[in-house]
């Protein structure tokens, strides 16, 4: 894809020249070969494909509403520059913005950001997402929406081969530990370990874990990425707002998709969250149980201070206290939503 793309630019002559000189940007690859590498049975492992780092391509299906195709190169150690870190996307050639995350804390891009990049090229589909300052995309924008769920799941890949990649490298040092330095690994060894290996159990310090809402609507699970990058940022006040609006909509399309919109209505329209939160806490058919409840009325209260209270500082163990709790209430509500036998 790489190789296709340099040939698009030669065959274009596309060129860039500033002050009579001609600005090129260099594509870094994976590369280990540090002054100070002296184990070559570590090098040997970083630079294997499969093992040390894993380049991968991937491309939007034929009749997507956004056309694109891309690659993720995750390595073992450290990506520097750091402004290299994260997905640049392109459209037309031409860069929107730097190298960014997307917001994917759910996915373990956290953990994955330091030793990842990528590049994603956008034939079509965005240019109405488009900011008029072409540094980034309208987050509302459907189009871009769907783009970012397609990036999320090609993450979500990557994350499963990065824990994979790190659990054989972890035996191989071992290994290589007792035979000692006299007799460094070999490839023959290298391959033997590719298959068969457990994945280790995932590490993550997202908030909320989108596996929960996987099947929701788009409604519902584009708001994972916004509450997890505000706790990743330590944005708790905007944590708060924006999880107590994903309450509400949670409750909201409990009722609906079970046929009792009615039963949270009023002339105005769907009733306060108060009265929402109220409402499925004593509705014996919903049985959310005592934890979840705490888990809705706390989260409830703190996203109303941090929506109308200046004084007081939201605090990460304001919303660290009841998470547990939270993810309970959430798993309930959609799995009331999606199962009719309740």
């Amino acid at each position: 894809m790489l190789i296709e793309r340099s040939r698009r630019l030669l065959r274009d002559k596309f060129s860039l020249v500033l002050n009579g000189q001609e600005v090129r940007r260099q594509v870094l690859l994976p590369q280990y070969r540090g002054k100070k590498r002296q184990d070559t049975a570590e090098e040997l492992r970083l630079m294997t494909r499969g093992l040390g780092y894993q380049v991968t391509c991937f491309r939007s299906r034929v009749r997507a509403p956004v056309k694109f195709e891309g690659y993720v190169m995750v390595q073992a150690q450290q990506l520097f520059p750091i402004e290299l870190r994260g997905l640049l996307v392109r459209m037309r050639g031409v860069g929107v913005g730097g190298y960014r995350a997307f917001n994917l804390t759910g996915t373990s891009i956290a953990t994955m950001l330091p030793t990842l990049s990528g590049e994603i090229w956008v034939e079509s589909g965005l240019d109405d997402a488009l900011q008029f300052d072409r540094e980034s995309f309208r987050e509302d924008h459907p189009n871009f929406q769907w783009f970012r769920e397609r990036v999320a799941e090609q993450i979500e890949k990557e994350s499963r081969g990065f824990r994979d990649r790190s659990a054989r490298r972890s035996i191989l040092k071992k290994r290589s530990a007792k035979r000692g330095k006299a007799q460094p690994l070999q490839r023959a060894d290298v391959a033997r370990t590719t298959t068969n290996v457990q994945t280790p159990a995932l590490s993550s310090d997202t908030f909320l874990d989108p596996g929960i809402f996987r099947d929701c609507p788009s409604f519902i699970t584009i708001l994972l990425p916004q509450i997890n990058g505000c706790w990743d940022r330590d944005w708790f006040e905007a944590c708060a707002l924006a999880t107590r609006r994903l309450l509400e909509t949670l409750i909201v399309h409990l009722y609906e998709t079970r046929g009792w919109a009615s039963e949270i209505k009023t002339a105005d329209g769907y009733m306060k969250l108060q009265n929402l939160v109220d409402k499925v806490c004593g509705d014996g058919r919903v049985g959310l149980g005592k934890k979840p409840k705490e888990g809705l009325t706390h989260l409830k209260v703190i996203g109303d201070v941090a929506a109308h209270d200046y004084r007081v500082r939201v605090r990460k163990s304001d919303l660290e206290r009841k998470r547990t709790e939270l993810r309970l209430a959430c798993e309930r509500l959609i799995f009331i939503a999606q199962n009719q036998g309740g």
